[in-house]
């Protein structure tokens, strides 16, 4: 028994250790009313709720009810994006928020680890996925699920990748495949229009 009550002790001491104060940002939220909130913005996407701060009130979000949001990080000079997901795990639906780092056909997202990951170490604090129609694929999965639909759709991204070198293995390389592919499929619906 005293050995449980050490250990409940130590995990809470912990706990506590661990537990930051919120960053906020100035920023706006869409809720998926389609509802603008502008307010103070604390994200916890360990969690997917959002806090949001206003003259009136304090708000907690889930991401269930949020659609996306955004604001300014001053301190990484960053315009930061966040976008909720419907998941189906198993029999199980639940939504998640994500950060999008590239925008346009095909997204690039992450969500950090855990709590307590370093938010500035952008290789190892956070997991990174591809957003291809409305699926969700780890970027480890890039090479087997996106990289084939990318070179059918796309007549000088192969050509591209052997000028270049780029590797679809590789984290880094996959976002500069996925940016170029981004920029041929906008310049062509621009051409279409005019």
């Amino acid at each position: 028994m005293r050995t449980f009550a050490a250990f409940i002790l130590i995990f809470l001491s912990s706990q506590a250790t661990l537990a930051q104060s919120p960053v906020w940002y100035e920023g706006s939220l869409v809720l998926k009313t389609n509802e603008v909130v502008v307010g103070k913005l604390s994200v916890h996407p360990v969690h997917d709720i959002v806090l949001c701060k206003t003259e009136d009130a304090l708000m907690v979000y889930t991401a269930d009810k949020v659609q996306s949001f955004y604001f300014f990080d001053v301190q990484s000079n960053l315009n930061r994006k966040f976008i909720s997901f419907q998941e189906k795990i198993n029999a199980f639906t639940t939504h998640a928020l994500y950060e999008v780092v590239l925008s346009g056909e095909i997204k690039v997202l992450r969500k950090l680890i855990a709590d307590f990951a370093d938010p500035d170490n952008h290789r190892d604090s956070y997991h990174y996925f591809v957003r291809l129609r409305e699926e969700i694929i780890s970027i480890n999965k890039f090479r087997s699920k996106v990289y084939p639909h990318l070179i059918s759709a796309s007549g000088s991204l192969s050509r591209r990748i052997n000028e270049t070198g780029w590797n679809p293995n590789v984290h880094a390389d996959i976002i500069l495949i996925i940016d170029y592919y981004n920029r041929e499929v906008r310049s062509k619906s621009i051409l279409a229009r005019n």
